[in-house]
């Protein structure tokens, strides 16, 4: 058996062999060279600096590989760096060798080196086991899904009876757990606005990703998403809510996916930015208003808001490097916070 070489990969070793990585990620071959565009974005215009991948080869096959990628954060209003582990997979062929930890632990050292002040993943199970196992990962807290049916005769996860008395039942969901802006209006922008800058600091979040407006500005330019902004305000004009917003079709289902989302302590802020969120899901047809995230202090969506929430099986790990992580327990977390969004 052929021993397995383990190598950091810059950029421009990613682009020369990106057929093998899109392949190992697997897409297809239409998607290639989107995804070329998709490592530029991922890997060189990070603002927070550039992300770095590991990968173990086979003599010149591309077998298995691993990334971090940098996130600014303010942390008990201290600016600090740290790094996302993400991209991460291996060829079915040479899963069961170990080559994930390996990888994990060759980017531990370059992270420490290069001062981020500590990794965090949101694993899969199986990876979790490893990352909580023998790589030394802490748990830190489990994020909510939350999910409210915009069109329920549409809805393909919804049970075939329920779908059938549909024309009843929504009527009575929405007269239960009705969603209407209350002395505000909800407006739609294809960028963020430039009040969003700083929200996390002014919302008094003691953890949370830094939204500054070189960030936010890269965050959503990634290559093959369409991203929208939702805006709420009073009648004043004041800022009271902001939703990054993206259009995802997966099969049958249609969501408006709200990936990051700011508003004022008070329910009433919350109710009419979930108001708007769900008028917009009305008018691209999609079948459900989905949101993620978790916020240590202040309302969130749950059933008050006509939502049905659960806990992901996917948790925020942690793994210290040049900070106790035990402080990450307040993270301001919102799913544009990990490479899903």
């Amino acid at each position: 058996m052929t021993s397995i070489d383990v190598r950091r990969m810059a950029y421009k070793d990613l682009a020369e062999i990106y057929p093998q990585f899109a392949q190992l990620m697997g897409t297809g071959e239409p998607a290639r060279a989107m995804t070329l565009a998709t490592l530029e974005w991922f890997f060189r215009s990070n603002p927070a600096g550039q992300s770095v991948c590991a990968g173990a080869f086979d003599g010149d096959k591309l077998v298995c590989v691993t990334s971090i990628v940098p996130k600014p954060f303010c942390i008990g209003g201290e600016a600090v760096t740290a790094a996302e582990v993400s991209a991460a997979t291996t060829d079915a062929a040479y899963r069961g060798r170990g080559l994930f930890s390996r990888l994990v632990t060759f980017l531990i050292e370059d992270a420490r080196d290069s001062g981020y002040a500590f990794l965090y993943a949101t694993p899969n199970p199986a990876s979790g086991r490893i990352f909580l196992g023998k790589l030394g990962f802490t748990p830190l807290f489990h994020w909510n899904r939350s999910a409210r049916a915009v069109a329920w005769n549409a809805h393909p996860s919804l049970p075939g009876l329920v779908r059938r008395v549909a024309p009843v039942m929504q009527p009575a969901w929405e007269a239960a757990f009705p969603l209407r802006a209350r002395n505000t209006a909800c407006t739609t922008d294809d960028r963020a606005h430039s009040e969003v800058v700083g929200l996390a600091k002014a919302n008094d979040a003691r953890c949370a990703v830094d939204r500054t407006a070189e960030y936010l500005d890269w965050r959503y330019s990634r290559p093959g998403r369409t991203y929208g902004h939702l805006h709420c305000r009073r009648d004043d004009g004041a800022l009271v809510g902001w939703a990054a917003t993206a259009f995802i079709r997966e099969g049958e289902r249609r969501r408006i996916r709200i990936g990051d989302w700011w508003t004022t302590p008070d329910r009433n802020s919350l109710h009419s930015l979930l108001a708007g969120a769900r008028d917009l899901a009305g008018e691209l047809g999609a079948t459900e208003l989905y949101i993620a995230g978790r916020r240590p202090t202040g309302p969130e969506p749950d059933r008050r808001y006509g939502f049905v929430t659960r806990a992901s099986q996917r948790p925020v790990i942690g793994f210290s490097l040049h900070m106790d992580v035990s402080g990450l327990h307040d993270w301001d977390y919102r799913e544009a916070d990990a490479d899903m969004f």
